[in-house]
């Protein structure tokens, strides 16, 4: 996958104060004039989707916020095999663990959607950790939950049994992107191959185990769309070990 995106200059815009209203956990309760810290010098990039966003080994410049879309983030597994272990969506900052220990990238992160994603001058993330207390136990708690979600995704992946990770995965797109007015149809495009890579299976072993669920009545693929119809039957088996 390629990178290719658009940047602009975004000084002068209240584009973090507009997030903090959308409930980005890291800077709520954080005041306007301590957020107008980050929006000094911060550059917006448009991601289409399929985009690049970083990748493993390189080094970050700044910190990542998707203001917009949907990404998933990736890594190689003892196997050297690609596995989802995260998803994220608007509004939330990405690769902030990496940003902070000081070395490279460990993860991959390709855009689900087109994104827009802000680009924010780690001195002045520094700067507001140095002064403000509020928003550096936010930015805790938000590497927590991070570090949390990717280990219990890798755990996931290595102890469940195919029809069960499958079920796992569709759950885990439904906590994080939700489900369409209908209520039981997945507010997200998630192309097969990727839903394979977030089970840690090849793409034929997911489209059989989603066949599968779909003639047992648990779930009805129309088109693109997957619709969750037995929401209990799926939960049970997700758990499954």
């Amino acid at each position: 996958m390629m990178t290719s995106y658009e940047v602009n200059n975004c000084e002068g815009t209240s584009f973090c104060d507009s997030c903090q209203h959308s409930k980005n956990p890291c800077l709520s309760g954080v005041h306007t004039l301590d957020r107008s810290i980050l929006d000094s010098d911060r550059n917006v990039m448009n991601y289409k989707r399929g985009d690049l966003v970083f990748r493993e080994g390189t080094f970050p410049s700044g910190l990542f916020c998707l203001r917009e879309g949907k990404v998933m983030v990736t890594k190689k597994d003892q196997y050297n095999n690609e596995v989802v272990i995260n998803l994220h969506k608007d509004v939330s900052f990405i690769g902030i663990s990496d940003l902070f220990s000081g070395g490279p990238y460990t993860t991959d992160c390709y855009a689900l959607t087109d994104c827009q994603i802000c680009m924010i001058r780690k001195d002045h993330v520094n700067e507001l950790l140095d002064n403000n207390k509020t928003f550096s136990r936010n930015v805790l708690k938000e590497m927590a939950a991070h570090y949390h979600q990717s280990n219990k995704r890798m755990l996931n992946l290595t102890k469940k049994y195919m029809r069960a990770r499958v079920a796992d995965a569709l759950h885990f797109l439904m906590e994080t992107y939700g489900l369409q007015e209908d209520g039981k149809t997945l507010a997200v495009y998630f192309k097969r191959k990727h839903l394979a890579l977030l089970s840690n299976m090849n793409i034929s072993n997911a489209i059989r185990n989603l066949s599968s669920l779909q003639k047992d009545g648990i779930i009805k693929i129309i088109n693109k769309d997957i619709a969750i119809e037995d929401m209990d039957r799926l939960l049970a088996i997700k758990d499954q070990e």
